[in-house]
């Protein structure tokens, strides 16, 4: 099970995504990793737009240089 994996994660998630709303993603997280983890909620759909998607890329980017 993934209560082993320790490592910082980082989830990024939307309240408009139909299939993952953050809400759920992010409660389910807490419950399923023991590690330490990092929640983005952004502004989007299931599937991003191209100034959404450098968004994201940027805060996947600051996630890594700071963990």
């Amino acid at each position: 099970m993934l209560i082993s994996f320790t490592s910082p994660l980082l989830i990024i998630a939307s309240e408009n995504d139909i299939f993952f709303p953050a809400g759920r993603v992010f409660g389910r997280a807490g419950k399923i990793f023991s590690g330490p983890v990092t929640t983005v909620e952004i502004d989007s759909k299931h599937l991003p737009s191209d100034e959404t998607m450098a968004d994201v890329c940027t805060r996947t980017q600051e996630f890594f240089r700071n963990s």
